[in-house]
């Protein structure tokens, strides 16, 4: 019983972020500067990666357009805080 009230909450959970993401119009995404193959900014500002790629991905299958993220550079260790509205430290912990 207790596996399926928490499916249920964090199917309801999912729906709420689902829905706020819809009504903002981007994906927000944490990069890091530095990590070639995951993510690195070029000297245009340009964002490549991994990382990049699957915050691409998930862009255009929540809201059609692949260019529709907003990437938010943050320190490696800390890269999910700011994405759920924590801040990110100024220097590596």
């Amino acid at each position: 019983m207790l596996f399926t009230f928490t499916n249920e909450s964090f199917a309801a959970k999912k729906s709420k972020i689902l829905r706020k993401t819809q009504k903002k119009g981007f994906v927000r995404c944490g990069v890091s500067q530095g990590l070639p193959g995951f993510s690195n900014a070029d000297a245009a500002g340009n964002w490549t990666g991994v990382d990049v790629d699957v915050c691409r991905a998930v862009a255009a299958a929540v809201l059609g357009d692949a260019n529709k993220v907003k990437f938010t550079q943050v320190v490696r260790r800390r890269f999910l805080a700011p994405l759920f509205g924590g801040s990110s430290p100024s220097a590596p912990v």
